[in-house]
């Protein structure tokens, strides 16, 4: 074959795949190109993604897996859907980017499994992710996409390949091909958002597309709906290449219920509350208010307007104004022992109410309290009280001796004796207040005698204890807590009951004191400890670096305050001093390694406790 023919069979192929010869239809897309190439995450055979569309299909992918491929032809956004994704046995959530010429990739787009529409079945013949063959399931799902809307490509980028990163799904990710197909716009379906309606209200659903096949939720098929109940209704639209789908949620509601009662009266000075309260509504009064309650106090006309959702009520009532019948018992007034006092109205009300549940015109008031009465009369009410104060003083009206606790008060309020006051201090107030320990006189004049009484007032300190600060005691020591404080109960850790408490070991100890004015407590904590300082000081080192005993230092086991360490030679130099514990002597001097021999060692220690240790002795340097 001459190499002319073989140009121009390739032409000839190139024209029949891009102008459609070659292109297979699915579910009314051509698929004019498809991969040509593609990598599967675990190098599984790219065959059962690439070519036209068939009946082959990766399944199972993890989430996280990676997959590219190429198209056979470049190809760029034009009108409608370019990109078609199909897969299998169930719907997928990837991410999908698409790799340029200028060897970069688009924005992602997110595909989610509500995203696909099922289309017909067919028997899948799938690989897994193990590269193993098998068949089963015939579900199958598409997913066009456009270069603009889904990965905001200009007319100026080119196409090449793509890249999809499968997520987490329900039985796992599947990836059956991918297409380039003829882009061509859809019309627009859109049934409106989801709305409330009222009762009785009729909603007609208008799919706006001519030409169509249409299918309704109820299997009804014309180009519009008409909705009377509350429900989902969606519609499928069938226009060219096109398959259109929409929902909308409609709700009828109920209108509120509003109920301002009769027309009614208002009697002057009273307030008359309208209350149109409904859950969820919304109101407008007459003053153009919003409350759920109103509240009248004058005579007029009102209305309310709720609304909920889109439904509406309205309801108005007439108010008119009364006046209050007049009511006067008088000014609070004393009763001296043995006085009957008349409280008494005229006969001109409808109704009487005193507060002994009498319903005469009168009251005979023998003792000191507050005296009422209701009466009404043309359906209005009014009220009246008076106070009448026994002048009868007690005969303690001081009360008796008492105690008071440290920084308290005692209050002593006179006042509703209604009379002249002195006290011992000259002082002519009503109240009076105590908070020192002492006697205290009262004398009253009123209008029936004069009455002396007097009191004495105990102060009683507050309980108090302090077990001290934290402590350490030596074994075989013991510490004695005295916490007596009179007339207090005492409450150990232990439970024991007494003033002081024995203490010979480690602990935390606490006291609870009470009396009447209280309580109080304090906590201790008792650590132990050896007085007696031990330790051990060895008569050969060898600092030879070998890690075994190649340094000389005391091993002293107890706390001390103070601590020395003098080496010195043979000749009764001092070559070696140190007052920390921690540091010991590496058998140097001027830093230099000290001759083989025998040294002599003074140490002394300070315990914790104060007691003086001193100890003398020679160690042997061997290497």
């Amino acid at each position: 074959m001459s190499s002319l023919l073989k140009k121009i069979l390739v032409s000839l192929i190139f024209i029949l795949h891009v102008f459609g010869l070659y292109a297979q239809t699915i579910d009314g897309y051509n698929a004019r190109d498809y991969l040509v190439s593609a990598v599967h995450p675990m190098g599984c055979d790219a065959s059962f993604v690439t070519g036209p569309p068939d009946h082959k299909t990766w399944v199972n992918f993890n989430a996280g897996d990676e997959m590219t491929g190429l198209f056979g032809y470049p190809s760029v956004d034009s009108n409608g859907y370019e990109l078609l994704l199909e897969t299998s046995y169930h719907a997928d959530n990837y991410y999908v980017s698409l790799l340029l010429s200028n060897n970069t990739y688009s924005n992602t787009h997110y595909v989610d499994v509500n995203d696909w529409t099922r289309i017909a079945d067919t028997a899948w013949l799938h690989i897994f992710r193990n590269c193993l063959v098998g068949t089963s399931g015939r579900k199958r799902y598409i997913l066009p996409l456009d270069y603009s809307s889904d990965f905001s490509l200009c007319s100026t980028d080119t196409v090449m390949g793509i890249k999809i990163i499968f997520l987490h799904t329900a039985g796992a990710a599947d990836l059956a091909g991918i297409y380039i197909i003829k882009g061509k716009a859809c019309e627009t379906l859109n049934l409106g958002r989801d709305t409330t309606l009222c009762m009785g209200d009729i909603l007609t659903l208008n799919t706006q597309i001519q030409n169509a096949t249409y299918k309704w939720q109820d299997n009804s098929t014309q180009a519009t709906f008409r909705v009377t109940k509350s429900g989902k209704y969606w519609v499928e639209v069938r226009h060219q290449n096109c398959i259109l789908r929409d929902t909308i949620q409609v709700t009828y509601s109920l209108p509120p219920v509003v109920d301002l009662g009769p027309d009614t009266f208002l009697c002057k000075g009273e307030t008359y509350l309208l209350n149109a309260s409904t859950p969820f509504a919304s109101y407008l009064w007459q003053d153009n208010s919003s409350a759920p309650i109103f509240a009248v106090k004058e005579a007029g006309t009102y209305w309310v307007k709720l609304t909920m959702g889109h439904c509406s009520s309205s309801d108005s009532v007439y108010i008119v104004s009364k006046n209050k019948p007049l009511l006067n018992l008088g000014s609070d007034t004393f009763l001296c022992s043995g006085d009957i006092i008349l409280l008494a109205v005229n006969n001109t009300y409808d109704s009487y109410l005193w507060q002994n549940h009498s319903q005469d015109t009168f009251c005979l008031a023998s003792k000191q309290g507050i005296y009422w009465l209701q009466v009404s009369k043309n359906a209005c009410s009014n009220s009246d009280s008076i106070r009448i104060i026994d002048f009868n003083i007690p005969q303690q009206f001081l009360g008796r001796d008492t105690i008071i606790c440290e920084g308290d008060q005692l209050q002593l309020d006179l006042s509703n004796l209604g009379a002249n006051y002195l006290w011992q201090d000259g002082s002519t107030t009503t109240n009076y207040t105590i908070s020192k320990q002492g006697f205290y006189w009262l004398t009253i004049v009123n209008e029936c005698g004069v009455y002396t009484d007097s009191i004495y007032v105990k102060v009683f300190p507050l309980s108090k204890v302090n077990l001290g600060n934290d402590t350490i005691l030596c074994f075989d020591d013991t510490l004695l807590l005295n916490v007596y404080n009179a007339n207090s109960t005492y409450l150990w850790q232990d439970n024991s009951t007494e003033s002081s408490f024995s203490i010979s070991e480690k602990g935390l100890y606490w006291v609870k004191l009470t009396n009447s004015c209280g309580q109080a407590g304090d906590t201790l904590r008792v650590e132990m400890n050896y007085c007696d300082c031990i330790y051990f000081i060895a008569n050969a080192f060898s600092p030879n670096k070998d890690s075994i005993n190649d340094y000389f230092s005391p091993m002293i086991q107890c706390e001390i305050n103070d601590y020395v360490l003098k080496i010195f030679n043979r000749w009764g130099e001092m070559i070696f001093e140190t007052n920390n514990a921690y540091e010991a002597w590496h058998g140097t001097f001027n830093n230099q390694p000290a001759p083989l021999g025998t040294y002599y060692y003074v140490m002394k220690i300070k315990s914790w406790k104060g007691k003086v240790y001193e100890k003398y002795g020679s160690v042997q340097l061997i290497r």
